[in-house]
């Protein structure tokens, strides 16, 4: 696939070890992914059309992840997102779910796992179901 019809995804993350992972399961169903350690520049960013699929990392920015993610659905309601944690309680969990999350996964990220999501994800772009 050209670089220009490539499908790109941005995961705000200052893990490297989750970012490599998601870069190398993501280029396996030819998903595309960069990272941002910034919120608000994560929030530009995902601002332009050229994203389908997000993932965020809360493990750095603790009780205001909620906000967070919400602000992100208001922003871009139709991409799915997929929320990685490491340990939120179970309301919170729902309070995610509730806002479209399209998949929350507790670390430590499980590789096949994240591989299944993210045929998912491609399958729902394929169908239009998201974006």
């Amino acid at each position: 696939m050209n670089q220009e019809n490539q499908i790109k995804g941005i995961i705000l993350t200052r893990d490297m070890e989750l970012f490599q992972l998601f870069e190398t399961v993501g280029k396996g169903v030819d998903l595309v992914f960069e990272y941002e350690s910034s919120i608000t520049d994560f929030l530009i960013k995902i601002q332009d059309n050229g994203y389908s699929a997000i993932g965020f990392d809360c493990t750095y920015l603790e009780k205001e992840n909620l906000k967070w993610i919400k602000i992100i659905r208001r922003l871009r309601p139709k991409l799915p997102m997929i929320v990685i944690s490491t340990d939120l309680d179970e309301n919170i969990g729902g309070e995610i779910y509730e806002t479209g999350t399209f998949f929350f996964q507790q670390r430590p990220v499980d590789g096949g796992i994240l591989a299944d999501v993210l045929a998912g994800v491609m399958t729902a772009i394929s169908a239009n179901t998201f974006v």
